[in-house]
């Protein structure tokens, strides 16, 4: 494989090595999903990430990009992110499996720009989502929740939301298994129907009670927090107070005796204190 910064040229420190050793790990494991022997592109470093943006067209700060037709990947050189990431191994290892899952597709499957299509574009980037671990589970599990029987989705969110599945039921091997037959007929509902012989709402609907009942029930765990700390709270205020009171109570002076007052009759026919 070939390695190169963006400026060329630039110093070819201990992080840059580092990074590049993680690309070639990567690389033969991604090769290894698809089943076919470790391809070999050009991984560019990019020292700015405006420059990295800008090149992939991107609307927010990008830290990956692939062009689909060429031959190299694109990636954030780990000096330009350094602390702003808790883990920067682990990111950089994360967004090269992203832009390489998206590198093997392209080449396998659409290697001629006139060959692609918008459901490549759907497939390549929830696959690298799914297999670098990008996908945002909470997208999938609003989509469980609002789904209802026959559902029309669309086309991007099934692709989505059926690759979650098939992850979560049977594994990634699983689709890597099927890929073809989901690249070859562009329509993965039907697809992973016949897959597993089941159609769209058996898959999706046990997912959304699934959703549903994690929601109940982090809500009675919540519940049951809030009402532990309010007895908690109440507790140590009934504490604080009864300790306060016998505070007081010991340091309170003695109060002199006083002789009982009599009372006499008075001529209005009650009584009235009689003066000791």
């Amino acid at each position: 494989m070939e390695f190169e910064t963006v400026p060329e040229g630039k110093d070819h420190n201990d992080a840059f090595k580092k990074a590049c050793a993680i690309v070639e790990d990567r690389n033969k494991a991604i090769a290894k999903l698809f089943g076919v022997e470790p391809m070999e592109p050009k991984a560019l470093f990019y020292h700015s990430t405006g420059e990295l943006t800008k090149k992939v067209h991107g609307e927010e700060k990008e830290f990956k990009g692939y062009m689909d037709g060429s031959n190299e990947i694109l990636l954030v050189h780990p000096d330009a992110v350094d602390g702003l990431f808790s883990d920067l191994w682990k990111e950089m290892s994360v967004i090269t499996d992203y832009v390489l899952v998206k590198y093997y597709l392209c080449q396998i499957y659409f290697p001629n720009k006139e060959d692609f299509k918008l459901y490549y574009k759907y497939i390549s980037d929830m696959l690298a989502s799914v297999v670098s671990g990008k996908f945002q589970e909470s997208v999938a599990k609003f989509e469980f929740k609002f789904y209802n029987r026959g559902k029309k989705l669309k086309k991007e969110t099934a692709v989505g939301l059926l690759l979650y599945i098939m992850r979560e039921q049977s594994g990634l091997d699983f689709i890597f298994e099927n890929l073809d037959k989901i690249m070859e007929e562009q329509d993965i509902e039907k697809s992973v129907s016949e897959i597993y012989n089941k159609s769209i709402d058996e898959l999706v609907l046990p997912f959304k009670e699934k959703t549903i009942q994690e929601e109940r029930q982090k809500r009675e765990l919540e519940k049951a927090r809030k009402q532990q700390e309010f007895n908690e709270k109440q507790n140590k205020g009934t504490q604080e107070y009864r300790k306060k009171q016998v505070t007081r109570d010991k340091y309170k002076p003695n109060q002199p005796s006083q002789k009982p007052q009599q009372k006499e009759p008075s001529k209005y026919g009650y009584s009235t204190p009689k003066p000791n």
